[in-house]
């Protein structure tokens, strides 16, 4: 059995190449090669949700940390049931410092590593929950033991992120997210 956080590394390093336009492929014993995404299970990265900026703010020393590792988390309001997330493995490695605005090309994963498209939240009520993660890593849930909150938005309906939305909420001053 594979341990996960060596899985969702190699997962999201195969991604990563495909969405750089590398279709990786495997080489059997016989010389033979594979494609690793046949046409028929080619992820439609039309329809994913995106964030594309992000600045938050950190009052000194609330998060006791030189480095900030964000994370931003979708939940279904009324269940709180996880729906995905979006942190360093999925494009938001580079943000680290507070008040700055970084331009970021980031997706969100559900919890089984695949993608969280747009057509698994657009009859939703969705609520964001931005944090500087400590321990368990995306796609994983927050997890307030260990994990600070930054900002909390109020639900939303996920289908307004049919067009790419500004927000701000708690210490978040700005997140752009949408198709």
């Amino acid at each position: 059995m594979f341990a996960k956080p060596g899985f969702a590394w190699f997962f999201s390093l195969a991604l990563l190449l495909l969405k750089t336009g590398c279709d990786p492929t495997i080489t059997n014993e016989d010389a033979e090669q594979f494609n690793v995404w046949s046409e028929n299970n080619r992820p439609d990265f039309s329809s994913e949700i995106r964030i594309t900026a992000i600045r938050v703010r950190e009052d000194e020393g609330t998060f006791l940390s030189p480095n900030l590792e964000i994370e931003v988390h979708m939940y279904e309001a009324g269940t709180d049931e996880h729906l995905g997330c979006s942190g360093a493995l999925q494009g938001l490695l580079q943000v680290v410092d507070s008040d700055v605005l970084y331009e970021v090309d980031a997706w969100f994963t559900k919890p089984d590593f695949s993608f969280l498209s747009f057509q698994d939240i657009e009859d939703k009520s969705i609520y964001l929950l931005v944090s500087e993660n400590d321990d368990v890593h995306c796609p994983s849930a927050f997890d307030g033991s260990s994990d600070d909150v930054i900002g909390e938005s109020e639900p939303f309906a996920g289908s307004v992120l049919a067009a790419t939305q500004s927000l701000a909420f708690g210490q978040v001053q700005v997140l752009e997210i949408g198709l």
